[in-house]
């Protein structure tokens, strides 16, 4: 599980093979949920084979936003 995390908004972030989704997204305007889509969307189209890891690196690297993993086991 995955959470995005900016001061005090967040949501849980799930990326799949062709489907980007933040859920229960707090704070911020819908253009900035639309900006954070469109950056790992270019994170993705630019490094072929990536790993969750290298993504999460390459996002939070410059971006106000950071993706914070999260244990499934201590998810809930």
């Amino acid at each position: 599980m995955y959470f995005l995390i900016k001061e005090d908004c967040f949501c849980e972030l799930n990326v799949s093979d062709n489907i980007i989704s933040l859920f229960d997204f707090k704070g911020p305007i819908e253009q900035e949920e639309v900006n954070i889509i469109k950056k790992i969307k270019r994170i993705i189209k630019r490094y072929k084979k990536l790993d969750e890891e290298f993504l999460i690196n390459e996002f939070n690297t410059g971006s106000e936003y950071k993706i914070v993993k999260v244990p499934f086991e201590n998810a809930s």
